[in-house]
């Protein structure tokens, strides 16, 4: 008595058209509606860090021959419906919807776009998570709107700020030009004005001057109350912020 044979698998080669049984198994796997969205019924993806758990995009199965010979992966589902159903998708394009609905493969519901399309209606959509709530956060709304005030109010430096809160300088930085956490209020320091900064364009002049008549760089660091590397960087014009100050 014989075994039954494995059914044999349909193998997609790139370039192609998608095998027919592919084909009618990805219909199969979708539940159609006459008016609203078609969902898919089968694996999906998780939501990634930073999106709202309800971003779930389907995952369809294809065996891709390869030059290492057949192989499974995945494939976003409402990318193979608008790939079988409209055409190829151009490359560095996403397939966004229409709809608002992730898991939907409707045709008729998905159009392409840019990555910047792709993000923007994913913000205008509230599926991407702001401030406190993403899960790498470790300010708060409140955090940020005091570390804006204490540094407008001059009590407190960016260095002393990223040490009291936990956070790096460069974080503290963009907080306080609004690069970051754009939603919290809070006065921001406009690009190129830095109230705490110890040095100015007299200062700077001055120190140039010193150093051509003979004083030490580290007589010079110690006088102006900086550090000995940030005023070699200053006498010698290597310093990006004030080399138009002669």
């Amino acid at each position: 008595m014989k075994r039954p044979g494995r059914t044999a698998v349909a193998i997609w080669h790139e370039g192609e058209p998608m095998p027919t049984a592919m084909v009618k198994r990805f219909w199969r796997t979708v539940k159609k509606s006459k008016d609203g969205c078609w969902l898919w019924l089968g694996s999906q993806f998780r939501a990634q860090p930073g999106r709202s758990p309800s971003a779930r995009h389907g995952l369809f199965n294809v065996c891709v021959m390869s030059w290492r010979g057949p192989a499974w992966r995945h494939e976003a589902a409402h990318r193979i419906s608008y790939e079988l159903s409209i055409g190829p998708i151009p490359q560095h394009l996403y397939v966004r919807h229409r709809c608002d609905n992730p898991p939907c493969v409707r045709p008729d519901h998905l159009i392409i776009g840019t990555q910047a399309d792709n993000i923007a209606d994913a913000s205008k959509r509230d599926r991407i998570r702001h401030g406190s709530t993403h899960p790498e956060a470790k300010l708060t709304e409140q955090s940020v709107e005091a570390i804006r005030h204490a540094y407008a109010k001059g009590d407190q430096t960016e260095a002393s700020l990223a040490s009291k809160y936990d956070v790096t300088w460069s974080t503290i930085s963009q907080i306080l030009r609004g690069k970051t956490w754009r939603r919290v209020d809070g006065p921001r320091t406009p690009n190129g004005i830095y109230p705490n900064r110890k040095l100015t364009a007299t200062t700077v002049s001055k120190m140039r001057r010193l150093n051509q008549e003979g004083v030490n760089i580290t007589v010079l660091a110690e006088q102006f109350g900086i550090c000995r590397k940030h005023a070699e960087r200053v006498v010698r014009n290597n310093s990006k912020f004030w080399r138009g100050v002669s």
